[in-house]
């Protein structure tokens, strides 16, 4: 599998908004009593929907290449959870520069993480982005986008944790993993259906729709 890298792919187009979303996973089933229950099937992954500016007509055609590419069978790409590059108690990920944290445990249920090797201290918040990188079945590799939904602060070991986060946590995330606070990424694919090319006018074109699933 072919994974293209921001700079690839990402940084070269003129995306405007990233919209972030958790679709449900799963039927919806009536039973006794008039209550309705969602029967999940599957674990629910991260959608990025990337719209992109108008561009002249010039550029268009560059775009539409570079498209061709990303929507490519076998292909993966690289998506950052623009605009949110760092937690919000360090924006600009300057207190976590120069450090490597990991995995060191991960809650029975799949909803909680613990990370060590973090700056004493650090906080991390509902919001905040973290990825964790990983291998899937095939040995390629993968990197998987969570958002915490609980507070947490670094002890004076850099321990910080349990952090519940969302989604599930895959079963391919081992304790020893690297995660990174900054400038987290996720890599998904292109959902062929989702791909809008845009309207083509006399001196420009519409912005295009791109969705990519972790």
């Amino acid at each position: 599998m072919t994974i293209l890298a921001l700079a690839d792919w990402f940084d070269q187009l003129r995306v405007t908004r990233v919209t972030w979303s958790l679709p449900a996973s799963g039927d919806v089933v009536e039973v006794q009593g008039g209550t309705v229950q969602i029967v999940t099937r599957t674990t629910r992954q991260w959608e990025a929907e990337l719209q992109f500016s108008v561009a002249a007509v010039e550029d268009a055609r560059a775009t539409e290449a570079l498209l061709d590419i990303v929507g490519a069978p076998d292909t993966a790409v690289e998506v950052k959870p623009a605009p949110w590059s760092a937690p919000a108690y360090d924006p600009t990920g300057s207190l976590i520069t120069g450090y490597s944290p990991t995995v060191s445990a991960i809650g029975t249920d799949g909803q909680s993480i613990t990370l060590s090797g973090m700056p004493a201290g650090y906080v991390l918040a509902p919001g905040d982005f973290i990825g964790v990188s990983d291998a899937d079945v095939t040995g390629d590799r993968m990197n998987r986008l969570y958002r915490c939904r609980s507070t947490a602060t670094a002890d004076g070991t850099g321990t910080i944790g349990p952090i519940t986060v969302s989604p599930l946590i895959d079963t391919m995330v081992e304790v020893g993993q690297p995660v990174t606070i900054k400038n987290p990424v996720m890599i998904g694919m292109a959902l062929p259906s989702s791909l809008q090319r845009g309207s083509a006018r006399k001196s420009s074109v519409e912005g295009a729709t791109l969705v990519i699933r972790q």
